[in-house]
């Protein structure tokens, strides 16, 4: 028996030369989350197992691919940050704050079980810079320390 590879899950692809849009991965994981949510805030099994009322039942996140499957094509990795970082910023400005959804890489995951006394925040991360966020602005890609 020998250890399987993980998934290849990309978060985004491209829609157009300037443009991404969400994988049918992602697509399906926040779909997968929203029902969840809505099953379990009207479940009066769940609240009785948590001891929770039905209001303190909240949206949780959503764990997906790794630095090097944020963009699916062939973009300059230079492009690819930065279209990472405006679809990103975009989706989580517009729908997921909204609905108080967090969306984490698996690297962040491993970071965190390696280094607990790190504490990081998926921002647009990009595979060469390990412990920095990327923020898309209008003008590009601008960098930032933890």
């Amino acid at each position: 028996m020998g250890s399987q590879s993980p998934p290849i899950i990309y978060i985004f692809e491209k829609d157009n030369e300037n443009r991404l849009c969400p994988t049918t991965d992602l697509f399906r994981a926040e779909n997968q989350l929203l029902n969840y949510f809505h099953e379990n805030k009207g479940s009066s099994d769940f609240c009785k197992a948590f001891d929770a009322h039905t209001d303190d039942v909240h949206m949780g996140g959503i764990i997906i691919g790794r630095l090097n499957t944020l963009v699916k094509n062939d973009y300059s990795e230079e492009k690819k940050t930065m279209l990472y970082g405006k679809a990103y910023n975009l989706r989580k400005e517009y729908i997921w704050n909204n609905l108080n959804i967090r969306v984490i890489i698996w690297d962040r995951i491993l970071d965190q079980l390696c280094r607990p006394d790190v504490i990081t925040t998926h921002e647009s991360v990009p595979e060469s810079i390990s412990y920095e966020l990327v923020r898309a602005t209008g003008e590009g890609v601008k960098l930032g320390s933890i």
